[in-house]
């Protein structure tokens, strides 16, 4: 697994949204460049866009090992110089 993520192509990986249900395939690799590991695919669409992400905002993301997927939920949205509860 580690070699298919540091691999030019990366690893196909299955995101799903604990929130809406909704799953989604992105490709999870390592980005020698800057030293760090990242999502391609339609990540904007898929969960920047759809769930109206903004600058600020808190995620969580967890690998489950036993699924082999990754679970993805919006922690808190920062509005206006506050922090409020996911809805």
């Amino acid at each position: 697994m580690v070699r298919q993520v540091q691999s030019r192509e990366g690893m196909d990986v299955t995101v799903r949204d604990v929130d809406t249900g909704n799953e989604h395939r992105l490709v999870f690799r390592y980005w020698t460049s800057s030293n760090s590991y990242l999502l391609n695919g339609e990540w904007n669409k898929q969960f920047v866009r759809r769930r109206g992400l903004e600058k600020d905002d808190e995620i969580g993301m967890l690998w489950d090992t036993n699924a082999c997927m990754f679970h993805f939920t919006v922690l808190r949205k920062f509005a206006c110089g506050t922090s409020n509860a996911a809805a």
